[in-house]
């Protein structure tokens, strides 16, 4: 009896064994399947769900700050929309809305930095160049601030611009500079609708016509020139224009009437 059931178990064992060599003899030589494209491409990973939150968060406080002019809470909220996603679509808007933040709270050192960093990324913004250079103005770097109202004056053609740019040659005593852009300004038809902001006797000021503001400097640097009856020419045309321009009266007495052993008072030009 066992040396039967023995012969069945080495008779069973020997089938198995055959099955699996026959097995292995039909897989030698299958090529195994492969995916159907050798570099697939991952799926981007999703946008935490924390990350959302706090961009909304972030945007949240900054509309509010915003609103009740609390300029420190709203520039750290600006700060972290850009960690948070610092080569993003909206990063640029966020650095804009930092860079009218710099400004509008005269912290001028941080928007001529931020300025000229948006500049290189962008020459042709309009508005970025125009904070750039007045902040640059502000400081008192003149030269980088003159070539910056050049390239925004090539850019906008607007004679409130170019103005600027007047305002500095002046300043810098480049005084045929100066009388060129100002005949630029006056040949423009632009310069009679224009008005600009002239401050005189410290905290006062009027918007005047921008024709009247360029002939009133023009008899500044006549004046300056030692050409006294040109100024005064200069002068009349501008109270034509403008008899109310406040500015203009005061350096046609100043010219009439010079304080002795003086020089003349130098006029604000409204540049800032």
């Amino acid at each position: 009896m066992r040396k039967i059931i023995s012969k069945t178990l080495i008779l069973v064992f020997c089938v198995f064994l055959l099955q699996g060599v026959l097995f292995a003899q039909n897989q030698k030589g299958k090529i195994p399947a492969t995916p159907t494209s050798s570099n697939p491409t991952p799926p981007p990973p999703p946008t935490p769900s924390w990350k959302t939150e706090m961009v909304q968060l972030q945007k949240s406080i900054y509309v509010n700050a915003a609103k009740y002019n609390d300029f420190a809470a709203a520039k750290s909220a600006l700060y972290t929309l850009i960690e948070l996603d610092p080569t993003g679509s909206g990063t640029a808007s966020y650095k804009d809305s930092l860079l009218n933040l710099f400004y509008g709270s005269q912290q001028y050192v941080s928007a001529v930095l931020l300025g000229r960093e948006l500049h290189k990324d962008d020459p042709n913004n309009k508005s970025r160049l125009a904070i750039l250079a007045l902040s640059e103005q502000n400081l008192g770097i003149l030269v980088e601030s003159l070539d910056h109202y050049k390239l925004l004056y090539g850019l906008s053609k607007s004679p409130a611009d170019l103005y600027q740019a007047a305002v500095i040659e002046l300043e810098l005593q480049r005084f045929l500079e100066c009388n060129l852009s100002l005949d630029k300004i006056l040949a423009d038809p632009a310069s009679e609708q224009e008005k600009i902001y002239i401050a005189y006797n410290n905290q006062q000021g009027q918007q005047c016509p921008l024709k009247a503001a360029a002939y009133n400097m023009k008899g500044f640097s006549a004046q300056n020139l030692k050409k006294d009856e040109e100024a005064k020419g200069f002068y009349q045309k501008a109270l034509q224009i403008y008899p109310e321009f406040e500015l203009a009266k005061n350096n046609l007495k100043l010219l009439e009437n010079p304080p002795s052993k003086e020089t003349p008072t130098k006029p604000n030009t409204g540049g800032k």
